[in-house]
């Protein structure tokens, strides 16, 4: 449901979305300095080229396999990372979520499995390998993936799980354009089970016992004293671990600022993000520090394109992000899995003097785990830097350019744990609560401290010459590249390590009367971590499209752009 309202200096959109959540999405519109679009008339505004393996190329030319996500359909959901907004959004690819932790990435898969390891496709943020899940779902202009091997065919053996292309927004030329959008939302698990309680246990463990010719564990009147309250708590507990220990929902709230405008000689965009995800544990509170999952992150970026003469061209791209993330000292998978398997009636959570309940078969209190076992830190930090030049020649070389550019990518995670150990006591005298003693279980530490410090960087450098014509009815277009990338990691003090990859590529393709396409493209690719003989292999793909829309005896139906 939308209700628009709309006068002559404001705009704004208020709608209510599925998963109870709603969005507040201002755009300022004032006389001669402003103008605003909505969603519809982004729509109309679609470049009517769509990206593909270093370059870009129209939507009829295209002779791959390529499906494409725009901005307008992005921002139209509530999501931690990018990756989360293209469930179900484009064929071919298969988006599989493995944790509850805010801002853990999900599995990406386009077409299958393509390797034994990592089955993550290749990730291309504006020509260059990137997290895309780093980056504000505000600042993205498309997502594309590149399904088959005559899309992929440049990339080489880095695309043997395919590639997902990331465009980020531009500056235009006109007057400037201020988007601004906030959401609010309420995250909620997709499905909680539904456990016995402590009588539903107890019955059908005699059973099973029954069942196997042994004696009943449980008697009647163990039975009929399970959730009874009173004493009963701590002799005969009822415990609801995952009612009591999970939220049915945590909020997230994102927004973004678009800030973008130019002239002739250069365009500029300038993109705020902001998130805010909390997880679904409860108890986490009891501290003078939170052991709750969450995570807040800041996107800055800066997109320049400048016209520094005639034919002369340049791009300058810097983006920033800052990503804080609070964990309990234990990970999520080990908490929900002692919700999951402690049975109700193992003890009580707190005893009678205070103390954490526990017994020798379990000495796994949820309570100890959330709230008592500390908290972890993770602070990202990413830096981004890509300059992009292009010459195009004129007169007897018209349809001819040359681009060189270069990209360098700094991300430093510092890890902050401060985790301890807890101790859980069983009541040693059920019969004597007020007089019993306990046996301990494990031990009670303090807080300890401990730091570890990844860092990486890429670097990466591409020249190309492309060449563009149209002959009449006929169209040629060619590429030749050199593409060289570098990816250096280091774990706290251990000697970095590098990886190194390099390639030629090619691209040939034609055109007749925008009916008929062809397209021989190849790439001779290679990385260092394979032996001398094997290091670099040779990549060919040949792909034709026809359009049929075109043809004289389809020119009456309505054609599809």
């Amino acid at each position: 449901m939308r209700k628009k309202l709309l006068n002559q200096k404001i705009r704004s959109f208020l709608f209510l979305a599925a998963g109870y959540s709603f969005a507040l999405c201002p755009s300022l519109l004032a006389q001669d300095k402003f103008s605003a679009i909505n969603s519809q008339d982004a729509d109309t505004l679609r470049p009517k080229a769509v990206s593909v393996a270093f370059g870009k190329q129209s939507k009829n030319s295209v002779t791959s396999a390529i499906s494409t996500i725009y901005s307008t359909e992005l921002t139209k959901q509530i999501v931690p990372v990018v990756g989360d907004a293209l469930v179900g959004r484009l064929p071919g690819l298969t988006v599989r979520k493995t944790s509850g932790i805010p801002g853990s990435p999900p599995v990406l898969v386009i077409r299958g499995q393509g390797t034994y390891n990592s089955t993550q496709p290749l990730v291309i943020v504006d020509g260059f390998r990137a997290d895309f899940n780093q980056l504000s779902i505000y600042e993205i202009e498309s997502i594309s993936i590149l399904k088959d091997a005559a899309a992929t065919v440049l990339y080489g053996m880095d695309a043997a799980n395919g590639v997902i292309l990331v465009t980020t927004k531009r500056g235009h030329d006109g007057k400037l354009r201020v988007d601004a959008s906030l959401n609010y939302g309420i995250q909620q698990p997709t499905q909680l089970p539904e456990l016995l309680n402590a009588t539903q246990f107890a019955n059908y463990y005699n059973q099973a016992l029954v069942n196997d010719g042994l004696p009943e564990k449980y008697s009647p009147s163990d039975i009929s004293s399970y959730g009874q309250g009173g004493d009963f708590k701590y002799t005969h507990p009822n415990n609801d671990f995952v009612g009591d220990y999970l939220k049915n929902s945590s909020p997230i709230m994102l927004g973004g600022l678009n800030i973008s405008g130019g002239n002739d000689k250069s365009k500029y965009m300038v993109a705020l993000g902001y998130l805010a995800s909390e997880g679904i544990l409860n108890q986490a509170d009891l501290n003078s520090y939170s052991t709750q999952m969450r995570m807040d992150k800041v996107n800055i970026r800066t997109n320049l394109d400048v016209n520094i003469m005639k034919g002369l061209s340049a791009a300058l791209d810097v983006a920033v992000s800052f990503d804080n993330k609070n964990y309990p000292g234990n990970n999520l998978d080990t908490i929900v899995g002692a919700l999951l398997q402690t049975p109700p009636q193992s003890f009580p959570v707190i005893n009678p003097n205070g103390s954490l309940g526990g017994n020798a078969a379990y000495k796994i209190n949820p309570l100890g785990m959330i709230s008592q076992s500390g908290y972890q830190t993770s602070l990202q930090r990413n830096l981004d830097v890509n300059l992009r030049m292009k010459y195009d020649f004129d007169n007897g070389l018209k349809g001819l350019s040359l681009e060189a550019a270069g990209a360098s990518s700094t991300w430093m995670t510092l890890w902050d744990n401060k985790t301890r150990s807890y101790a859980t006591y069983s009541i040693d005298n059920p019969d004597d609560l007020a007089g019993t003693t306990y046996t301990q279980h494990g031990d009670s530490t303090n807080l300890r401290w401990s730091t570890d410090v990844i860092t990486y960087k890429r670097l990466t450098f591409e020249g190309k010459a492309n060449y563009s014509r149209v002959f009449g009815s006929h169209s040629l277009g060619g590429m030749l590249m050199y593409h060289m990338h570098r990816y250096v990691q280091q774990i706290d003090t251990i000697n970095p390590y590098n990886f190194d990859n390099a390639g030629l590529g090619f691209r040939i393709s034609y055109g007749n009367s925008e009916k008929y396409f062809a397209e021989l493209a190849g790439s001779y690719y290679g990385q260092e971590q394979y032996s001398d003989g094997d290091r670099y292999k040779f990549f060919p793909a040949v792909s034709v499209a026809w359009l049929a829309s075109k043809e004289d005896f389809l020119s009456g139906l309505q054609q599809l752009e």
